[in-house]
């Protein structure tokens, strides 16, 4: 997830556009605007009720049985999948703060879906080495800089005609010469080479909010 520098705006795509795409979203359960409002209030980053959204289609089409989330905070990405994962599905959540994982696990409780929730606490990348595989969907929002170890390893552990989402693609704008140098810019460059130029993904960047990129294993 991303810090703002004040300079910065928050979206790529006009405020005014952003409001008007927030207004056609439906939020299936009181839940997501109590997360967003405290969102709001901390300071702390979400994707979103438009990624969000988004997020909730993809689930729809793919229909997946078992989802990695690497980097899930308190639980507002989370809400989107499991609102719209099949009755038995199973999901993971990673963070470092234990009482993040504890929030989420009390907002999704709220939603009553017949899904399994696990949470992992610590580093998102090596609960998703030690997990078992395969999976039908997985979603990136960790450190920028560990971004290219996101495409190696999803490539391993997801079915053939998984699903690998990742967010924070655009990052504000910063990924366009001459602002492509510091370390996490380089990181999501580097991500984006491999689910582009790579066959083993079939690719595209969504340009809402940060930039979501959507690469499907072949």
């Amino acid at each position: 997830m991303w810090t703002s520098r004040p300079e910065e705006p928050e979206f790529l795509v006009h405020p005014s556009v952003e409001t008007y795409l927030k207004g056609w979203v439906h939020r299936p359960h009181p839940v997501f605007r109590e997360v967003e409002q405290r969102a709001e209030a901390e300071g702390f980053p979400i994707v979103g009720p438009v990624v969000g959204r988004l997020l909730y289609q993809f689930t729809l089409l793919v229909k997946p049985r078992r989802v990695f989330e690497l980097g899930s905070g308190y639980g507002y990405s989370a809400l989107w999948f499991v609102a719209a994962l099949p009755e038995g599905a199973e999901i993971f959540l990673t963070d470092y703060d234990a009482r993040n994982l504890a929030d989420a696990r009390r907002y999704l409780g709220q939603l009553g879906r017949p899904v399994t929730i696990h949470t992992l606490e610590g580093d998102a990348l090596a609960h998703f080495r030690e997990t078992p595989g395969p999976f039908d969907l997985v979603y990136a929002d960790i450190e920028k800089t560990r971004y290219p170890e996101v495409a190696d390893l999803a490539y391993e552990k997801l079915r053939p005609g998984g699903l690998l989402l990742a967010d924070n693609l655009l990052w504000r704008g910063r990924v366009l010469p001459p602002e492509a140098q510091d370390e996490k810019t380089q990181g999501i460059l580097a991500f984006t080479r491999r689910i582009f130029q790579e066959d083993r993904w079939v690719s595209t960047i969504i340009p809402i909010r940060d930039g979501v990129s959507v690469s499907v294993r072949r």
